[in-house]
Protein backbone atom coordinates (compact mmCIF):
# COMPACT_ATOMS: atom_id res chain seq x y z
CA UNK A 1 0.00 0.00 0.00
CA UNK A 2 0.84 3.58 -0.78
CA UNK A 3 3.70 4.91 2.34
CA UNK A 4 1.08 7.66 2.89
CA UNK A 5 -1.55 5.73 2.65
CA UNK A 6 -4.43 6.91 5.12
CA UNK A 7 -5.15 4.37 8.61
CA UNK A 8 -8.08 2.52 8.23
CA UNK A 9 -11.31 3.82 8.78
CA UNK A 10 -12.69 2.29 12.11
CA UNK A 11 -16.50 2.81 11.04
CA UNK A 12 -16.03 0.97 7.44
CA UNK A 13 -13.88 -1.85 9.34
CA UNK A 14 -16.96 -2.40 11.65
CA UNK A 15 -19.75 -2.10 9.09
CA UNK A 16 -17.97 -4.46 6.78
CA UNK A 17 -16.80 -6.84 9.76
CA UNK A 18 -20.80 -7.04 10.90
CA UNK A 19 -21.70 -8.13 7.46
CA UNK A 20 -19.96 -10.99 7.66
CA UNK A 21 -20.93 -12.26 10.93
CA UNK A 22 -24.88 -11.80 10.01
CA UNK A 23 -23.70 -13.90 6.79
CA UNK A 24 -21.67 -16.44 8.75
CA UNK A 25 -24.41 -17.07 11.02
CA UNK A 26 -26.80 -17.09 8.52
CA UNK A 27 -25.28 -19.62 6.45
CA UNK A 28 -24.48 -21.86 9.41
CA UNK A 29 -27.86 -21.69 10.95
CA UNK A 30 -29.44 -23.02 7.68
CA UNK A 31 -26.26 -25.61 7.25
CA UNK A 32 -27.13 -27.19 10.39
CA UNK A 33 -30.99 -27.08 9.92
CA UNK A 34 -30.97 -28.48 5.99
CA UNK A 35 -27.84 -30.98 5.90
CA UNK A 36 -29.11 -32.82 9.67
CA UNK A 37 -32.10 -33.53 8.21
CA UNK A 38 -30.45 -34.82 4.59
CA UNK A 39 -28.28 -36.77 6.60
CA UNK A 40 -31.03 -38.42 8.51
CA UNK A 41 -33.02 -38.96 5.12
CA UNK A 42 -30.44 -40.59 3.11
CA UNK A 43 -28.20 -42.88 6.07
CA UNK A 44 -29.47 -46.26 6.11
CA UNK A 45 -27.90 -46.81 9.50
CA UNK A 46 -26.22 -45.45 12.64
CA UNK A 47 -22.89 -45.97 11.15
CA UNK A 48 -23.56 -44.12 7.71
CA UNK A 49 -25.09 -41.49 9.46
CA UNK A 50 -21.61 -41.03 11.21
CA UNK A 51 -19.83 -40.87 8.18
CA UNK A 52 -22.17 -38.47 6.72
CA UNK A 53 -22.01 -36.13 9.38
CA UNK A 54 -18.09 -36.19 9.35
CA UNK A 55 -17.95 -35.13 6.19
CA UNK A 56 -20.89 -33.03 6.28
CA UNK A 57 -18.84 -31.15 9.02
CA UNK A 58 -15.44 -30.90 7.03
CA UNK A 59 -17.92 -29.68 4.14
CA UNK A 60 -19.16 -27.05 6.41
CA UNK A 61 -15.87 -25.84 7.06
CA UNK A 62 -14.68 -26.08 3.39
CA UNK A 63 -17.56 -24.02 2.24
CA UNK A 64 -17.69 -21.34 5.16
CA UNK A 65 -13.90 -21.24 4.60
CA UNK A 66 -13.84 -19.85 1.00
CA UNK A 67 -16.79 -17.94 1.35
CA UNK A 68 -15.12 -16.04 4.30
CA UNK A 69 -12.15 -15.42 2.19
CA UNK A 70 -14.46 -14.02 -0.43
CA UNK A 71 -16.12 -12.14 1.92
CA UNK A 72 -13.10 -10.44 3.61
CA UNK A 73 -11.19 -9.89 -0.36
CA UNK A 74 -14.51 -7.81 -1.15
CA UNK A 75 -14.38 -6.22 1.92
CA UNK A 76 -11.03 -5.48 1.65
CA UNK A 77 -10.67 -4.39 -1.97
CA UNK A 78 -13.94 -1.59 -1.60
CA UNK A 79 -12.21 -0.27 1.69
CA UNK A 80 -8.53 0.12 -0.26
CA UNK A 81 -10.73 1.63 -3.49
CA UNK A 82 -12.49 4.39 -0.88
CA UNK A 83 -9.29 4.95 0.91
CA UNK A 84 -7.65 5.74 -2.30
CA UNK A 85 -10.35 8.06 -3.71
CA UNK A 86 -9.68 9.53 -0.40
CA UNK A 87 -5.94 9.78 -0.69
CA UNK A 88 -6.51 11.42 -4.19
CA UNK A 89 -8.79 14.22 -2.95
CA UNK A 90 -6.69 14.43 0.03
CA UNK A 91 -3.77 14.95 -2.51
CA UNK A 92 -5.32 17.33 -4.33
CA UNK A 93 -6.06 19.77 -1.60
CA UNK A 94 -3.39 22.91 -1.40
CA UNK A 95 -2.94 22.02 2.48
CA UNK A 96 -0.83 20.16 4.25
CA UNK A 97 -2.20 17.07 6.15
CA UNK A 98 -0.66 14.70 7.96
CA UNK A 99 -1.19 12.72 11.36
CA UNK A 100 1.44 12.59 14.13
CA UNK A 101 1.95 9.69 16.63
CA UNK A 102 2.39 9.99 20.10
CA UNK A 103 5.86 9.46 19.58
CA UNK A 104 6.07 12.64 17.35
CA UNK A 105 7.02 10.72 14.24
CA UNK A 106 4.68 11.40 11.06
CA UNK A 107 2.53 8.38 10.81
CA UNK A 108 0.96 9.99 7.54
CA UNK A 109 1.32 12.92 5.08
CA UNK A 110 -0.16 14.29 1.81
CA UNK A 111 1.46 14.75 -0.96
CA UNK A 112 2.05 18.59 -0.55
CA UNK A 113 4.27 17.33 2.47
CA UNK A 114 6.71 16.23 -0.30
CA UNK A 115 6.64 19.00 -2.75
CA UNK A 116 7.30 21.05 0.33
CA UNK A 117 9.92 19.35 1.75
CA UNK A 118 11.06 17.00 -1.03
CA UNK A 119 10.96 14.05 0.26
CA UNK A 120 8.30 11.79 2.38
CA UNK A 121 8.12 12.21 6.41
CA UNK A 122 6.58 8.97 7.05
CA UNK A 123 8.52 7.89 9.83
CA UNK A 124 10.25 10.67 10.78
CA UNK A 125 10.32 13.29 13.66
CA UNK A 126 8.62 16.68 13.16
CA UNK A 127 12.25 18.06 13.62
CA UNK A 128 13.46 16.26 11.60
CA UNK A 129 11.17 17.21 8.82
CA UNK A 130 10.43 20.91 9.80
CA UNK A 131 14.14 21.50 10.91
CA UNK A 132 14.92 22.76 14.60
CA UNK A 133 14.19 26.42 14.25
CA UNK A 134 10.51 25.12 13.00
CA UNK A 135 10.16 23.09 15.65
CA UNK A 136 11.21 25.38 18.35
CA UNK A 137 8.41 27.48 17.14
CA UNK A 138 5.71 25.14 17.12
CA UNK A 139 6.60 22.67 19.84
CA UNK A 140 4.45 23.88 22.13
CA UNK A 141 1.33 23.63 20.19
CA UNK A 142 2.50 20.45 19.29
CA UNK A 143 2.85 19.16 23.56
CA UNK A 144 -0.76 20.94 23.92
CA UNK A 145 -1.99 18.78 21.03
CA UNK A 146 -0.31 15.23 22.50
CA UNK A 147 -2.35 16.60 25.83
CA UNK A 148 -5.53 16.21 24.12
CA UNK A 149 -6.19 19.79 23.35
CA UNK A 150 -7.44 21.40 19.99
CA UNK A 151 -5.06 23.81 18.79
CA UNK A 152 -5.04 26.27 16.25
CA UNK A 153 -2.41 29.17 15.43
CA UNK A 154 -1.02 31.72 12.68
CA UNK A 155 3.04 32.16 12.86
CA UNK A 156 6.28 32.83 10.73
CA UNK A 157 7.71 29.76 10.69
CA UNK A 158 11.65 29.45 8.58
CA UNK A 159 11.71 26.17 6.75
CA UNK A 160 14.52 24.25 4.87
CA UNK A 161 13.13 26.05 1.36
CA UNK A 162 12.48 29.56 3.45
CA UNK A 163 10.32 31.55 5.72
CA UNK A 164 6.40 30.76 5.64
CA UNK A 165 3.47 32.26 6.97
CA UNK A 166 1.62 30.06 7.98
CA UNK A 167 -2.18 28.96 9.40
CA UNK A 168 -1.95 25.81 11.18
CA UNK A 169 -4.60 23.36 12.75
CA UNK A 170 -3.72 20.34 15.38
CA UNK A 171 -6.36 17.94 16.47
CA UNK A 172 -6.43 15.20 18.75
CA UNK A 173 -7.50 11.53 18.02
CA UNK A 174 -8.45 10.04 20.87
CA UNK A 175 -10.05 6.19 22.09
CA UNK A 176 -13.40 5.71 23.06
CA UNK A 177 -12.22 5.91 26.33
CA UNK A 178 -10.19 9.43 25.94
CA UNK A 179 -6.98 8.37 26.17
CA UNK A 180 -4.73 9.89 23.03
CA UNK A 181 -3.19 8.08 20.16
CA UNK A 182 -2.08 11.34 18.18
CA UNK A 183 -3.30 14.46 16.17
CA UNK A 184 -4.31 15.52 13.07
CA UNK A 185 -2.15 18.66 11.41
CA UNK A 186 -4.02 20.30 8.91
CA UNK A 187 -1.20 23.60 7.41
CA UNK A 188 -2.19 25.74 5.13
CA UNK A 189 0.61 28.14 3.79
CA UNK A 190 -0.99 31.53 3.99
CA UNK A 191 1.89 33.68 2.47
CA UNK A 192 0.65 34.76 0.23
CA UNK A 193 -2.97 35.74 0.90
CA UNK A 194 -1.08 37.94 3.73
CA UNK A 195 0.99 39.53 1.59
CA UNK A 196 -1.79 40.39 -0.98
CA UNK A 197 -3.64 41.40 2.66
CA UNK A 198 -0.72 43.88 3.45
CA UNK A 199 -0.29 44.90 -0.54
CA UNK A 200 -4.26 45.80 -0.05
CA UNK A 201 -3.61 47.64 3.08
CA UNK A 202 -0.98 49.77 2.02
CA UNK A 203 -3.08 50.46 -1.12
CA UNK A 204 -5.75 51.57 1.16
CA UNK A 205 -3.50 53.68 3.19
CA UNK A 206 -2.24 55.38 0.45
CA UNK A 207 -6.06 55.99 -0.79
CA UNK A 208 -7.23 57.16 2.29
CA UNK A 209 -3.83 59.04 3.41
CA UNK A 210 -3.32 61.14 -0.73
CA UNK A 211 -3.82 64.53 -0.39
CA UNK A 212 -5.64 65.05 -3.68
CA UNK A 213 -8.91 63.84 -3.60
CA UNK A 214 -9.86 60.33 -5.21
CA UNK A 215 -13.56 59.15 -6.08
CA UNK A 216 -14.45 55.83 -7.66
CA UNK A 217 -17.75 55.79 -9.43
CA UNK A 218 -20.08 53.18 -10.85
CA UNK A 219 -20.68 53.74 -14.52
CA UNK A 220 -23.99 52.01 -14.55
CA UNK A 221 -25.33 54.32 -12.35
CA UNK A 222 -23.23 57.42 -12.30
CA UNK A 223 -23.05 57.15 -9.00
CA UNK A 224 -19.92 57.41 -6.51
CA UNK A 225 -19.47 54.50 -4.43
CA UNK A 226 -16.24 55.32 -2.54
CA UNK A 227 -14.05 58.41 -2.19
CA UNK A 228 -11.19 59.49 0.23
CA UNK A 229 -11.23 61.51 2.85
CA UNK A 230 -9.28 64.13 0.79
CA UNK A 231 -12.20 64.33 -1.65
CA UNK A 232 -14.96 64.72 0.91
CA UNK A 233 -12.85 67.56 2.45
CA UNK A 234 -12.56 69.88 -0.72
CA UNK A 235 -16.89 69.26 -0.35
CA UNK A 236 -16.42 70.40 3.10
CA UNK A 237 -18.70 67.62 3.85
CA UNK A 238 -17.85 63.35 4.88
CA UNK A 239 -17.62 60.66 2.90
CA UNK A 240 -20.80 59.31 4.04
CA UNK A 241 -22.04 62.32 2.74
CA UNK A 242 -20.37 61.67 -0.97
CA UNK A 243 -21.01 58.09 -1.63
CA UNK A 244 -24.46 57.69 -3.75
CA UNK A 245 -23.54 61.32 -5.26
CA UNK A 246 -24.41 61.31 -8.77
CA UNK A 247 -21.22 62.70 -10.42
CA UNK A 248 -22.45 65.59 -12.26
CA UNK A 249 -24.38 66.79 -8.90
CA UNK A 250 -20.94 67.40 -7.40
CA UNK A 251 -20.31 69.82 -10.48
CA UNK A 252 -21.11 73.57 -10.94
CA UNK A 253 -24.06 73.58 -13.15
CA UNK A 254 -22.44 75.57 -15.86
CA UNK A 255 -19.34 72.90 -16.17
CA UNK A 256 -22.00 69.45 -16.27
CA UNK A 257 -22.07 69.50 -20.04
CA UNK A 258 -18.12 69.90 -20.51
CA UNK A 259 -17.79 67.03 -17.55
CA UNK A 260 -20.21 65.24 -18.90
CA UNK A 261 -18.22 65.21 -22.65
CA UNK A 262 -14.88 64.50 -20.89
CA UNK A 263 -16.54 61.20 -18.87
CA UNK A 264 -17.53 59.96 -22.67
CA UNK A 265 -14.39 60.63 -23.83
CA UNK A 266 -12.73 58.75 -20.84
CA UNK A 267 -14.70 55.98 -21.66
CA UNK A 268 -13.67 55.59 -25.09
CA UNK A 269 -9.78 56.39 -25.23
CA UNK A 270 -9.69 55.48 -21.22
CA UNK A 271 -8.22 58.57 -19.56
CA UNK A 272 -8.67 62.41 -19.91
CA UNK A 273 -8.03 65.57 -17.66
CA UNK A 274 -9.89 68.84 -17.64
CA UNK A 275 -10.61 71.40 -15.42
CA UNK A 276 -14.21 72.40 -13.95
CA UNK A 277 -15.49 74.06 -10.64
CA UNK A 278 -16.31 71.82 -8.51
CA UNK A 279 -19.48 72.44 -6.20
CA UNK A 280 -19.35 72.48 -2.46
CA UNK A 281 -22.21 71.08 -0.52
CA UNK A 282 -22.90 75.36 0.78
CA UNK A 283 -22.96 75.88 -2.93
CA UNK A 284 -19.91 77.34 -3.08
CA UNK A 285 -17.32 76.32 -5.86
CA UNK A 286 -13.85 75.79 -6.93
CA UNK A 287 -11.36 75.45 -9.60
CA UNK A 288 -9.95 71.58 -9.74
CA UNK A 289 -7.64 69.21 -12.04
CA UNK A 290 -9.67 66.23 -12.98
CA UNK A 291 -7.96 63.12 -14.37
CA UNK A 292 -10.31 60.60 -14.74
CA UNK A 293 -9.35 56.81 -15.94
CA UNK A 294 -11.69 54.44 -16.99
CA UNK A 295 -11.04 50.81 -16.21
CA UNK A 296 -12.25 48.17 -18.00
CA UNK A 297 -12.31 44.54 -17.28
CA UNK A 298 -10.56 41.24 -18.96
CA UNK A 299 -13.25 40.76 -20.89
CA UNK A 300 -13.78 44.83 -21.99
CA UNK A 301 -16.75 46.08 -20.26
CA UNK A 302 -16.40 49.33 -18.59
CA UNK A 303 -15.84 48.15 -14.39
CA UNK A 304 -15.59 51.56 -13.08
CA UNK A 305 -14.07 55.06 -13.23
CA UNK A 306 -11.58 56.66 -10.91
CA UNK A 307 -11.40 60.24 -10.49
CA UNK A 308 -8.67 62.37 -9.03
CA UNK A 309 -9.31 65.91 -8.23
CA UNK A 310 -6.95 68.93 -7.12
CA UNK A 311 -7.92 72.09 -5.76
CA UNK A 312 -6.08 74.36 -8.39
CA UNK A 313 -7.65 77.92 -6.65
CA UNK A 314 -4.24 78.60 -5.23
CA UNK A 315 -2.27 78.66 -8.83
CA UNK A 316 -5.17 79.86 -10.29
CA UNK A 317 -5.00 82.77 -8.20
CA UNK A 318 -1.42 83.14 -8.90
CA UNK A 319 -1.77 82.48 -12.29
CA UNK A 320 -4.12 85.90 -11.83
CA UNK A 321 -2.11 87.59 -10.26
CA UNK A 322 1.05 86.82 -12.55
CA UNK A 323 -0.89 88.13 -15.54
CA UNK A 324 -2.50 91.22 -14.01
CA UNK A 325 1.18 91.94 -12.69
CA UNK A 326 2.35 91.31 -16.87
CA UNK A 327 -0.32 93.39 -17.51
CA UNK A 328 0.91 96.14 -15.30
CA UNK A 329 4.25 95.88 -16.60
CA UNK A 330 3.30 96.23 -20.23
CA UNK A 331 1.56 99.37 -19.35
CA UNK A 332 4.32 101.11 -17.48
CA UNK A 333 6.52 99.93 -20.20
CA UNK A 334 4.70 101.42 -22.95
CA UNK A 335 4.28 104.74 -21.11
CA UNK A 336 7.70 104.53 -20.40
CA UNK A 337 9.01 102.90 -23.71
CA UNK A 338 8.18 102.28 -27.11
CA UNK A 339 8.24 98.35 -26.38
CA UNK A 340 9.57 96.07 -23.29
CA UNK A 341 10.28 92.24 -23.59
CA UNK A 342 11.57 89.62 -21.70
CA UNK A 343 13.69 86.62 -22.98
CA UNK A 344 15.02 83.29 -21.83
CA UNK A 345 18.61 82.62 -21.97
CA UNK A 346 19.66 79.05 -21.92
CA UNK A 347 22.89 77.19 -20.88
CA UNK A 348 24.45 77.33 -24.63
CA UNK A 349 24.00 80.82 -24.88
CA UNK A 350 21.10 80.99 -26.70
CA UNK A 351 18.61 83.32 -26.11
CA UNK A 352 14.52 82.81 -26.60
CA UNK A 353 11.83 84.86 -26.51
CA UNK A 354 8.86 84.79 -23.84
CA UNK A 355 7.13 87.74 -24.73
CA UNK A 356 6.95 91.35 -26.24
CA UNK A 357 4.58 93.95 -25.73
CA UNK A 358 2.57 94.43 -28.69
CA UNK A 359 3.50 97.68 -29.66
CA UNK A 360 6.65 96.13 -31.43
CA UNK A 361 4.55 95.60 -34.18
CA UNK A 362 3.79 99.53 -34.32
CA UNK A 363 7.42 100.25 -34.85
CA UNK A 364 8.60 96.86 -37.04
CA UNK A 365 5.85 95.84 -39.33
CA UNK A 366 6.62 92.61 -37.36
CA UNK A 367 3.97 90.24 -35.43
CA UNK A 368 5.09 88.92 -31.75
CA UNK A 369 5.25 85.59 -33.34
CA UNK A 370 7.34 86.38 -36.41
CA UNK A 371 9.68 87.75 -33.63
CA UNK A 372 9.78 84.08 -32.18
CA UNK A 373 11.68 82.35 -34.93
CA UNK A 374 15.13 81.49 -35.16
CA UNK A 375 17.47 84.47 -36.85
CA UNK A 376 14.87 86.84 -36.74
CA UNK A 377 17.27 89.47 -34.22
CA UNK A 378 19.77 88.98 -36.68
CA UNK A 379 17.71 89.92 -39.51
CA UNK A 380 16.02 92.75 -38.37
CA UNK A 381 19.26 94.46 -37.89
CA UNK A 382 21.23 96.61 -40.32
CA UNK A 383 23.73 94.73 -41.57
CA UNK A 384 26.14 97.79 -40.42
CA UNK A 385 25.38 97.57 -36.29
CA UNK A 386 25.76 93.48 -36.30
CA UNK A 387 28.58 94.08 -34.55
CA UNK A 388 26.92 96.72 -31.73
CA UNK A 389 24.16 93.73 -31.40
CA UNK A 390 26.50 91.04 -30.97
CA UNK A 391 28.54 93.34 -28.21
CA UNK A 392 25.24 94.05 -26.35
CA UNK A 393 24.98 90.61 -26.10
CA UNK A 394 28.12 89.52 -24.62
CA UNK A 395 27.50 92.27 -21.93
CA UNK A 396 24.48 91.13 -21.27
CA UNK A 397 25.16 87.12 -20.77
CA UNK A 398 28.50 88.64 -18.77
CA UNK A 399 25.87 89.82 -16.19
CA UNK A 400 26.57 93.43 -16.92
CA UNK A 401 23.75 96.10 -17.65
CA UNK A 402 23.39 97.31 -20.88
CA UNK A 403 22.05 99.71 -23.72
CA UNK A 404 22.87 100.01 -27.02
CA UNK A 405 21.50 102.16 -30.03
CA UNK A 406 21.41 100.21 -33.11
CA UNK A 407 19.57 100.34 -36.45
CA UNK A 408 16.44 98.28 -37.62
CA UNK A 409 15.06 97.25 -40.95
CA UNK A 410 11.16 97.36 -40.80
CA UNK A 411 9.04 94.69 -42.67
CA UNK A 412 8.09 97.71 -45.15
CA UNK A 413 11.77 98.50 -45.52
CA UNK A 414 11.80 101.73 -43.40
CA UNK A 415 15.20 102.17 -41.88
CA UNK A 416 14.19 103.08 -38.39
CA UNK A 417 16.64 103.82 -35.17
CA UNK A 418 16.06 102.19 -31.49
CA UNK A 419 18.09 102.28 -28.05
CA UNK A 420 17.54 98.71 -26.21
CA UNK A 421 18.22 98.96 -22.49
CA UNK A 422 18.36 95.30 -21.26
CA UNK A 423 19.18 94.35 -17.58
CA UNK A 424 20.04 90.73 -17.22
CA UNK A 425 18.73 88.17 -14.17
CA UNK A 426 21.90 86.15 -12.82
CA UNK A 427 21.87 83.12 -11.28
CA UNK A 428 24.31 82.33 -8.75
CA UNK A 429 24.00 78.86 -8.58
CA UNK A 430 24.59 78.21 -12.57
CA UNK A 431 26.52 81.26 -12.21
CA UNK A 432 25.37 82.57 -15.78
CA UNK A 433 22.96 85.27 -17.42
CA UNK A 434 19.40 83.30 -17.08
CA UNK A 435 17.16 85.86 -18.46
CA UNK A 436 16.57 89.22 -19.45
CA UNK A 437 14.24 92.28 -19.20
CA UNK A 438 14.54 95.30 -21.80
CA UNK A 439 12.45 98.01 -22.75
CA UNK A 440 13.48 99.41 -26.34
CA UNK A 441 12.48 103.27 -27.48
CA UNK A 442 12.73 104.60 -30.81
CA UNK A 443 15.16 106.87 -31.60
CA UNK A 444 14.24 107.42 -35.23
CA UNK A 445 13.08 111.11 -35.11
CA UNK A 446 16.18 112.53 -32.55
CA UNK A 447 18.39 110.66 -34.71
CA UNK A 448 17.23 112.52 -37.45
CA UNK A 449 16.89 115.49 -35.59
CA UNK A 450 20.86 115.52 -34.96
CA UNK A 451 21.72 114.90 -38.39
CA UNK A 452 19.63 118.18 -39.52
CA UNK A 453 21.68 119.77 -36.82
CA UNK A 454 25.11 118.36 -37.79
CA UNK A 455 24.28 119.47 -41.63
CA UNK A 456 23.42 122.91 -40.07
CA UNK A 457 26.17 123.05 -39.15
CA UNK A 458 28.08 122.90 -41.48
CA UNK A 459 26.57 126.09 -43.28
CA UNK A 460 26.58 128.78 -41.20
Amino acid sequence: MNKRQLPRLSRSINLGAIRIAVLYLLIGGLWILLSDKAAAAIALNQEMLTTISLYKGWGYVFVTALLLYWLIQRNTAALRSSEAQLQQVIDALPVLISYVGMDGRYQFTNKTYEEWFGSTARGKTLEEVTGKKAYGTISKYVAKALQGETVSYESVISYPLGERFINATYIPDKTADGRVKGFFALVQDMTESKQAREELRQWADAFNGCAHGIAISDPATNRIVVCNPAFASMHKCGVEDIVGSAILSLYAPTDQEQVRRNIEKADQIGHTRYEAHLMRRDGSTFPAQMDVVSVLGDDGELLYRVATAQDISERKTAEKALQESRERYRIVSELTSDYAYRDRVEADGSIIPEWITESFTRITGYTVEEAQTSGFWQNLIHPEDVPVLTRHIQKILSGQANSEEMRVITKSGELRWLRDFANPIWDGDQERTVALYGAVQDITERKQAEEESKSLARFP
